[in-house]
């Protein structure tokens, strides 16, 4: 079983959710690298703990 802190958990609930969708906001108005690269990051954690998620499963 994939352990992980409550601390972990509640990064990784902000990240695939709000934290999401605030990245690409703050992308679409500044045009800053640093969010395109903090989005591809994002997207990657999400994919990777979907499969965790289909592993455990």
């Amino acid at each position: 079983m994939l352990a992980l802190s409550d601390e972990e958990v509640e990064a990784l609930a902000y990240a695939c959710g709000p934290g999401m969708e605030q990245c690409k906001k703050d992308f679409k108005k500044t045009n800053n690298r640093q969010y395109s690269i903090r989005l591809i990051t994002l997207d990657r954690l999400k994919a990777d703990l979907g499969k965790l998620i289909k592993k455990e499963n």
